[in-house]
């Protein structure tokens, strides 16, 4: 009886032994260590992947490569310069980025002949105007809602004088006296020689808060060409 029982714990220890040897061996094995297939073909995995999952859908699947550990998906939606995002769900898909939108993006511009006198450009034309937020017959723009605007002046400015003179421009908003920040400027121009001012400034504006293009100079009541370019993009609320 215990001469069975001796040979059946040693049987038992050999099968556990050899268990554990094969494990060992399995573990120290390279390709075990290299290549993980899990899905349709378990059996199949493409030589350079270290990890392979694969849908039952052909050519859907997703793998690791060995070498430079990239990660590929392709699930049927990927494409050159997709993000991966996902749903509400935490789903995941390639998508396309969208293209940045702006509620505001205009450019306005015209020509006029302007004195001493303070005076609201008008402005003639309207090159493009996404919104409609731009009035051609009082001059002023209106901030649809609240937000950050961008504003830009080019003001090239004529002077046919036999003496210098100094032209200025400014952004000012409706209804409240006072420069936009950072939005005016002073040009001295030579006798005989014009030149261009510029503005370039970011404004936070209130919904239906309007700006207006004021110009002047010093030169009294002589005319002096203006030819200017006003744009505005809504940069964020």
């Amino acid at each position: 009886m215990k001469t069975k029982q001796l040979l059946s714990s040693i049987v038992t220890l050999k099968t556990r032994y050899a268990a554990i040897i094969g494990i060992v061996t399995l573990l120290a094995s390279p390709g075990a260590f290299a290549q993980v297939k899990i899905g349709t073909n378990p059996t199949t995995i493409e030589p350079n992947s270290n990890l392979e999952v694969e849908a039952s859908t052909a050519g859907r699947k997703m793998k690791v490569d060995k070498t430079t550990g990239q990660v590929t998906i392709t699930d049927g939606t990927q494409g050159a310069g997709k993000v991966f995002t996902s749903d509400a769900n935490g789903g995941g898909s390639w998508q396309q980025v969208p293209g940045q939108t702006t509620e505001v993006m205009l450019s306005v511009n015209g020509s006029q002949s302007i004195g001493g006198v303070i005076t609201a450009f008008d402005f003639a034309n309207a090159r493009y105007d996404r919104g409609g937020n731009f009035n051609l017959t009082t001059n002023v723009f209106t901030a649809p809602t609240a937000g950050l605007y961008l504003f830009n002046v080019s003001d090239n400015v004529g002077n046919d004088l036999s003496n210098a003179y100094v032209a200025w421009g400014r952004l000012n908003r409706t209804g409240n006296a006072g420069l936009l920040e950072a939005g005016d400027f002073n040009m001295a121009l030579a006798a005989g020689i014009g030149g261009t001012g510029t503005i370039t400034t970011m404004v936070y504006l209130n919904a239906g808060q309007g700006v207006v293009y004021e110009v002047s100079s010093n030169v009294g009541n002589v005319p002096r060409t203006r030819n200017v370019i006003l744009q505005i993009t809504k940069l964020s609320n």
